[in-house]
């Protein structure tokens, strides 16, 4: 038989156990709802809910019933459309982007290189050669 010098609180024990719990039953939850959004698991509640309980509604057809059904036929294929369209786009561009990344890149280094020239001929000019005795060494010079 084990004797503990000093044994635990057990209250102490029950408060690591209710923690323990809760975290278990946290970690449950976010694993059964697949990490997904509060709003997410909501609008799946209801969506059970109103399976379970059989809600359905019906309109009597009527002009504007008749106009909302010609906007969602219209919108569908106009999306359709514009779906084409922008997959015949890219396929025209995938062949350019590659000739201006490119020139991009090439245009970027000459640049660079422009201007790590400029800074060392800046250097150069701005040290001086031993011997050479500049004819303005000792002018001041004026603002305008």
């Amino acid at each position: 038989m084990a004797i503990w010098e000093n044994k635990p609180n057990t209250k102490v024990a029950v408060q690591y156990a209710a923690l323990l719990l809760v975290m278990i039953a946290v970690f449950a939850q976010l694993s059964l709802s697949g990490l997904t959004p509060v709003k997410n698991i909501a609008l799946r509640a209801t969506e059970n809910i109103a399976g379970i309980i059989g809600v359905a509604g019906t309109v009597a057809p009527n002009e504007y019933n008749a106009l909302a059904a010609q906007f969602d036929q219209k919108d569908k294929s106009l999306t359709m459309r514009e779906q084409d369209l922008a997959l015949r786009e890219q396929a025209l561009l995938s062949g350019n982007d590659r000739i201006t990344l490119n020139v991009l890149f090439g245009i970027t280094g000459l640049l660079l290189m422009l201007i790590s020239l400029n800074f060392y001929f800046d250097w150069k000019r701005d040290t001086p050669v031993e011997g050479h005795v500049s004819s303005h060494a000792d002018e001041f010079t004026t603002r305008l």
